[in-house]
């Protein structure tokens, strides 16, 4: 068997005629080499020519015999030889579109014994196979921007087993763009590079190439990529990598967004107007001289226009058909420079023009008023139509069956960072993974497929969904729609990517669980988007509930911080710092709910809840200090953007958050409340304020909590008291004091109570009789009547045992989609439960492979739920917040009840426009629309059955509520009904 040891002196084969890109990778891939065995491969010269090796100056050949040999098909006299001779076989390989092939070789060419050959398809492909060396290795593509060390190995063997051919990328174009760079990516290169130069772009190319990407969009808020490398520099350096370069969505022809803000004036050659019709002329020579100095790199070039500072680009008095006619006639000149400066022969040039917010309904027009737009238009033949996100995560509109003979090919423009409408998001990662997964498996089933490109924003902390986003472009294959539910799979490979050596398997599979759960707090409600008004402090726990799940995490990362063996560095640029920074955020605007609801109520333990606010300010301010000092510095600047108390679409305005002390007052005084209710009462001789515990009336509850609170200066001792057997109290005397001025008290059923089917006598005794706890101090008395279990309810869990129906508790049935007793689908439909893509459980979409879903005889999902009384119930379906799949139209949803006639209902309502109306704030605020009308159910079992009707709906919850019956208010929402 043929064997090459790494850890063994090896030489890599330079050959003169390879490109200058290919060669600079083979040297970081040495080091690479070094960097996992301490041994540095020697570098050997094939001259021009001829077969013959010479050595690099300084370097000897003695006592080798195993070597790299890379090279380009077409650009390689070594490759040409082998394949002459028969040694190697290229044809999976040659044609391709950034292919290569890696082998194991005895004498492949003469004077070399044994070699690992790297052959790519183009540029690109050979430094694919060079950086796949790399991944053998244990190389993390991450090894320099997070200084992901590898485990060392002194002896790595490769052997015929490393035999591969590389599948041909599945997206033509895959990349991100920095972008919203201040101050956080802009203040770290300044410190670093002295700006954002071709050193430090060096960097960005390098880990593009490493992910398997090839395009790149770089910053633009105050920077001129074209000018500041310095000079060309960063652009040639580009070309020089093989990385394609494009600019933003509003940046044409090669011409940077704060160029002509620069160059400007009344004496300028170009003009003191951003205006098309005003100063064709001068805008015209501003985008071909930016064509004639970047023209001859590998670009893809951006058509189109729009206002300065990516604004609208005609005034309000416009109308769509002025629009319309303005940017058919920018692109149709564009067009011409680009033949005239680049290449006469247009269809070889690469181009795009991005439909983003206003410039989409130009390409559709308004059919309606008989306006056309531009789809169709000659000037658009052969150019990429990019087409967007939300720019909150949900795609716009997608290119239907007929659209999708495009000649130019759809692309996307997606979001991991935004600086905009309704709030921005520019800090963590706060993108959940399974949502990403289910908005790109649409977009690239429904034909988009030629170009992928991601905003990052400042890049730091969204090196996991970059790697998904890039991985799932490069191989769709095996990270699309056969990959359902596979986001903790891929999660669980990437820890082991940068993190082989430092954990055992289970602390590992821990880092998964933490990573995916702290990703899915995140995004139930970006960090920018919180609160103290979003989790409610009592209504069903749930301020407690992700309290106790952000600690939780806070205290895993911690731990695994302790047990981590050498890449303590990477671990707090990729993990710790965002997880325990965003968590202890949720913490304070969670604490900050706390102090006003007990303000209000006067307890004097709101006074604590402030001093956590302030504690948790102060550990923001110091996470993020102490993460710029990490490594000497080495992401200084990058912990920066703002994410404190957003009002707005930006931080003006944004305020710290205003907490409230509590004076005590001087008689004695209690507060007594049900602890997952907003019930009170001091207890006082007037009031007769009786609280009700309601909570245990569900079978499966055992236990519920009342708290007894401080309101005055003085301690005050209480008692607790119950005479009913059917439930124990946690304890029956305390006292409340300034420094412990909260008690709880845990009121526990007996199991035994509430189980079987009780006598009739018994039966009637519960049903007529409540347990009632007392609370005592000083003169006053509370009374708290606790409900117990429903002995009906009981039996109904017990007769419908098995059989999967929803039992109405309290006036509501609340179904989790993915519970369904019952499904049918049409032919080539599959409903697909989507694990955790909702806030608290999973969804379910219809696969229908691009198409809308069947007419006749529709798809459906069944639920079977009981409720206690014939009327109208309010059915609420919570779905995804998806966007129509054409262009101004709407998502429709539909259901049945009991063979009835059923409705479909619209999901949004005419005034809903993506990225501007109230209803879409909402909604991606939220991440949940909520679709509500009223049926009428008949006492006991019923069938709901739910028909998508849209291919884009994915449905997580169904709640019917008794009319009348009011929900506590609450961010989650309800509990999921008791199921037989």
């Amino acid at each position: 068997m043929l064997q090459i040891n790494m850890g063994e002196i090896v030489d890599f084969i330079y050959e003169e005629e390879a490109y200058s890109g290919v060669k600079k990778v083979a040297d970081w891939v040495r080091r690479d080499v070094r960097l996992v065995t301490d041994k540095l491969p020697r570098v050997r010269i094939a001259r021009s020519g001829s077969m013959e090796i010479g050595t690099s100056e300084g370097e000897t050949t003695d006592g080798s015999d195993s070597c790299v040999i890379f090279g380009t098909l077409g650009k390689s006299p070594f490759l040409d030889c082998m394949v002459k001779k028969g040694k190697l076989d290229v044809s999976q390989i040659a044609g391709k579109r950034e292919v290569y092939g890696v082998t194991i070789l005895d004498a492949p060419v003469e004077g070399i014994d044994k070699a690992l050959v790297i052959a790519g398809s183009d540029k690109r492909g050979t430094i694919y196979g060079l950086f796949h060396l790399s991944e053998l290795l244990g190389v993390s593509p991450f090894v320099d921007w997070s200084d992901v060390k590898p485990p060392k190995q002194s002896t790595v063997i490769f052997d015929e087993t490393v035999h591969m051919v590389s599948k041909e990328p599945s997206v033509t174009y895959r990349g991100f763009f920095l972008n919203d760079e201040w101050p956080a990516f802009g203040t770290f290169c300044q410190k670093h590079y002295g700006g954002m130069n071709a050193e430090m772009y060096e960097m960005i190319f390098l880990l593009l190439l490493r992910l398997k990407g090839n395009y790149l969009w770089p910053a633009m808020w105050a920077t001129c990529f074209a000018e500041e490398g310095p000079g060309l520099a960063s652009a040639e350096l580009a070309d020089e990598y093989g990385v394609v370069m494009g600019l933003s969505h509003h940046e044409p022809c090669l011409r940077h967004g704060e160029e002509y803000r620069k160059l400007r004036g009344k004496d300028s050659p170009y003009g003191d107007a951003w205006n098309f019709r005003s100063n064709r002329e001068g805008i015209t020579r501003f985008w071909r001289d930016g064509l004639r100095r970047n023209g001859h790199l590998e670009n893809v070039i951006t058509l189109g226009m729009r206002g300065e500072r990516d604004s609208a680009i005609m005034g309000k008095d416009a109308t769509l058909q002025d629009n319309i006619d303005l940017i058919r006639d920018v692109i149709t000149t564009q067009n011409q420079l680009i033949r005239e400066e680049v290449n006469e022969r247009l269809t070889e040039v690469p181009r795009m023009l991005a439909l983003y917010k206003e410039v989409e309904p130009f390409f559709y027009g308004d059919e309606a008023a008989g306006i056309k737009g531009l789809m169709g238009e000659e000037c658009l033949s052969d150019v990429i139509l990019l087409l967007c996100d939300d720019n909150h995560g949900y795609l716009r509109s997608r290119p239907d069956v007929e659209m999708r003979m495009h000649k130019g090919g759809y692309g996307l423009y997606y979001h991991f960072d935004y600086h905009g409408e309704p709030v921005s998001y520019e800090w963590v990662s706060s993108t959940h993974l399974p949502q990403v997964w289910e908005q790109l498996t649409e977009a690239y089933d429904m034909g988009i497929q030629e170009l992928w490109i991601v905003n990052v924003g400042d890049l730091a902390f969204q090196e996991l969904p970059l790697s998904y986003f890039i991985e799932m472009a490069y191989d769709y294959d095996s990270w699309g729609r056969t990959a359902v539910n596979k986001t903790a799979v891929f999660t669980r490979n990437w820890i082991e990517q940068q993190f082989a050596g430092d954990f055992t398997e289970e602390e590992k599979d821990m880092l998964c669980l933490v990573l995916q759960e702290a990703n899915r707090l995140n995004h139930n409600r970006r960090p920018e988007h919180m609160s103290e008004n979003v989790y409610h402090p009592v209504h069903n726990d749930e301020a407690l509930r992700v309290y106790w799940q952000a600690t939780k995490l806070v205290n895993k990362v911690e731990l695994l911080e302790r047990s981590c063996r050498k890449n303590q560095n990477a671990f707090q640029q990729l993990i710790a710092y965002q997880v325990k920074a965003s968590m202890n955020y949720i913490c304070m605007c969670l604490y900050r709910g706390w102090n006003h609801f007990a303000a209000a109520k006067g307890l004097v333990i709101a006074n604590q809840f402030a001093e956590k606010v302030q504690e948790c300010m102060e550990l923001d301010e110091g996470l993020r200090d102490a993460f710029h000092q990490i490594n000497d510095g080495k992401w200084y600047g990058l912990a920066s953007a703002s994410h404190v108390g957003f009002c707005n679409w930006n931080d003006e305005e944004a305020k710290n958050p205003i907490i409230e002390t509590v004076l005590p007052v001087v008689k004695p005084r209690l507060q007594i409340g049900v602890c997952d209710s907003e019930q009170s009462t001091s207890g006082e001789e007037w009031t007769k304020k009786r609280l009700c515990v309601t909570s245990l009336q569900n079978p499966q509850v055992e236990r519920a909590a009342i708290y007894i609170g401080l309101c005055s200066k003085a301690a005050v001792s209480f008692t607790v008291s119950c005479e009913d057997d059917r439930i124990t109290l946690s304890q029956h005397v305390g006292e409340v004091t300034l420094e412990n001025p909260l008690v709880t008290v845990e009121i526990t059923r007996k199991k035994e109570v509430g189980t079987g089917i009780p006598g009739q006598q018994e039966r009637r005794k519960v049903q007529r009789e409540n347990p009632v706890v007392y609370v005592r101090y000083e003169q006053a008395c509370a009374e708290m009547e606790i409900k117990l279990p429903d002995m009906e309810l009981e039996a109904l869990t017990q007769r419908y045992q098995g059989e999967g129906v929803f039992i109405e508790t309290d006036g509501i049935v609340c179904m989790h989609a993915e519970h369904f007793a019952q499904s049918w689908e049409q032919e080539g439909e599959q409903f697909v439960v989507l694990d955790a893509i909702a806030k608290n459980t999973g969804g379910v979409k219809l696969y229908t492979k691009g198409q809308q879903p069947a007419k006749e005889n529709p798809s459906y999902l069944a639920y079977d739920f009981y409720v206690k009384e014939e009327g109208e119930y309010q059915l609420i379906m919570e779905t995804e917040p998806a966007n129509a799949r054409a262009y101004q139209d709407t998502i429709q949803i539909g259901y049945m009840l009991n063979d009835e006639a059923g409705e479909i209902l619209p999901t949004v309502s005419r005034s809903y426009v993506p990225g501007v109306s109230k209803e879409w704030e909402e909604g991606v605020l939220r991440h949940v629309r909520q679709i509500a009308t009223v049926i009428q159910c008949k006492k006991g079992r019923n069938t709901f059955r739910y028909y998508p009707i849209a291919g884009e709906n994915v449905v997580e919850r169904i709640l019917i509520i008794r009319q009348g019956h009011t929900i506590p208010e609450s961010y989650l929402g309800p509990f999921e009904s008791i199921r037989s």
